[in-house]
């Protein structure tokens, strides 16, 4: 890997991907080098409050394997249309 560019650590996922996906691009602008990782938790309040607890424990033996990804895709889609049903309420 080439040496410099700035290194993106994400701690936690936003409830928007839209948010994550900025993140991501603030690591390498116009071809410059950069890189970016993700170290969440499932105990994550996005987790928590979007996956609940009974899909919780299926999503912790998912975790380590190809579907975290889908987890997070999930808990975002979920998060995305609950605060678009409260903009739609609060426009009512």
């Amino acid at each position: 890997m080439e040496a410099g560019g700035l290194h993106v650590i994400l701690t936690e996922f936003h409830d928007s991907a839209r948010i994550d996906r900025q993140l991501f691009g603030r690591c390498a602008r116009q071809g410059n080098p950069g890189s970016v990782e993700a170290i969440v938790s499932l105990e994550d309040e996005l987790f928590q409050h979007f996956l609940g607890t009974a899909l919780g424990s299926v999503a912790r033996r998912l975790a380590g394997s190809k579907y975290g990804d889908l987890l997070r895709r999930l808990a975002q889609y979920r998060a995305e249309r609950q605060h678009a049903r409260t903009r739609l309420d609060t426009m009512a």
